[in-house]
């Protein structure tokens, strides 16, 4: 009997290490992940360019995408794993600030990466030089700037006259009147950050009136050249009733014979050439 019961057990344990061999093992499917770097999601460039790595972890197949050609991202595909990849900014040579993203995908999971690139700052011009009569006066133009500036006016006799994407911003100057006769000069110079421009400001000197009188005989008269650095108001009287303004070359015909006194009157005239003495009779010089 006591043999008899332990075959029993035997056979009960037999029976229960059996299977058919047919179970399944169930298993769930691994949810796309993707984690970035903390800090990493948002980053500000200059207006120069440059470059940027950013880290992440994922644990499937991932690619990188920009939606801005100024923006890449590189490598822009790769396996599960810890990651890095390369931001390559290019230079920004207008003049707002400019915003793009950068999506890292794996699977159905998405991080956005947000880059910024600030404006190429600029203060521009149309002259670069002004010149101005002796008298003084007022000084107005205009420049083009996106950023905020800062004025330094070189000399006492120069002073502002007013209380600034890329703004027009009008700028305007008293000149006090040069009591001297030599000229003199100025500048005003504007800066912001990295930014300068300079502006370059003449005044003429006081100026005596210039008197050239010429007496002649011809029927057809050239008058002679005149030249200064500074020469303004140049007026000639061809004796006759007639009077314009000067120019170089300029010649008059006469309807009648006679003797003509012609007067020549300008400011700031420094060389005087007669080009031809025929049929001149007297030149007075004194009040030249």
């Amino acid at each position: 009997m006591k043999k008899y019961s332990y075959m029993i057990v035997a056979l009960l344990l037999s029976a229960t290490s059996c299977s058919d061999g047919n179970d399944e093992i169930q298993t769930t499917p691994e949810e796309p992940e993707i984690a970035l770097e903390d800090g990493t999601a948002e980053h500000v460039f200059g207006s120069a360019g440059g470059q940027q790595n950013i880290s992440f972890t994922t644990n499937m197949e991932w690619t990188a995408k920009s939606s801005s050609s100024w923006c890449r991202a590189t490598p822009s595909s790769g396996e599960a794993g810890e990651r890095t990849i390369t931001l390559i900014i290019k230079k920004n040579d207008t003049y707002e600030e400019r915003s793009t993203t950068v999506t890292l995908q794996a699977g159905t999971a998405a991080k956005q990466i947000t880059v910024t690139q600030v404006q190429n700052n600029a203060i521009l011009v149309a002259k670069q030089s002004y010149e101005v009569e002796a008298e003084g006066g007022e000084l107005n133009f205009s420049i083009n700037t996106n950023v905020d500036f800062e004025m330094e006016l070189s000399a006492d006799w120069l002073r502002t006259n007013q209380s600034r994407a890329l703004e027009e911003v009008p700028l305007s100057f008293v000149i006090e009147a040069n009591e001297s006769k030599e000229p003199r000069e100025a500048t005003i110079t504007l800066t912001a950050d990295n930014v300068e421009q300079t502006i370059h400001i003449i005044q003429k000197g006081i100026q005596d009136p210039n008197t050239v009188i010429i007496m002649h005989n011809n029927s057809l008269y050239t008058a002679p050249v005149l030249s200064g650095m500074y020469m303004s108001d140049v007026y000639i009287s061809w004796g006759d009733g007639n009077e314009e303004e000067y120019k170089e070359g300029i010649t008059h015909r006469y309807e009648k014979e006679g003797e003509r006194t012609v007067i020549i009157n300008s400011k700031g005239a420094e060389e005087i050439t007669l080009q031809n003495l025929v049929g001149v009779t007297s030149i007075d010089l004194s009040g030249f």
